[in-house]
């Protein structure tokens, strides 16, 4: 498969504006220059994976969920489904049989 420019930078932009950063915060939590994560979003230069990483870490992610959100069809999206996975994965067993009752409750009506 291969990723587009445009697809990588969607998916930085989308996961920015979901965890409340503006490109300046990014650019300065990153050590990267506000015009290069401008262009890195509108799909118009590809980050090096160095400098991906260094998005990714300040976005409270990994490479691997990074390019998980990337969907076959690169013209989706598939952020929401891996921030719900990372979600899931830090609760603990408690927390996890909480929610199975509020979404079964959630569903039934």
């Amino acid at each position: 498969m291969e990723i587009s420019k445009k697809s990588v930078g969607n998916v930085i932009r989308t996961v920015r504006k979901r965890r409340s950063h503006t490109i300046e915060e990014l650019a300065y939590l990153s050590g990267l220059h506000s015009t290069h994560i401008g262009k890195i979003e509108r799909g118009e230069i590809s980050p090096s994976v160095e400098n991906l990483d260094k998005i990714v870490s300040v976005l409270n992610l990994n490479l691997v969920e990074f390019f998980k959100m990337i969907s076959p069809n690169s013209e989706t999206l598939d952020v929401t489904n891996v921030m719900i996975q990372k979600r899931i994965d830090s609760m603990n067993l408690e927390e996890k049989e909480m929610l199975l009752q509020f979404l079964e409750l959630y569903h039934s009506h």
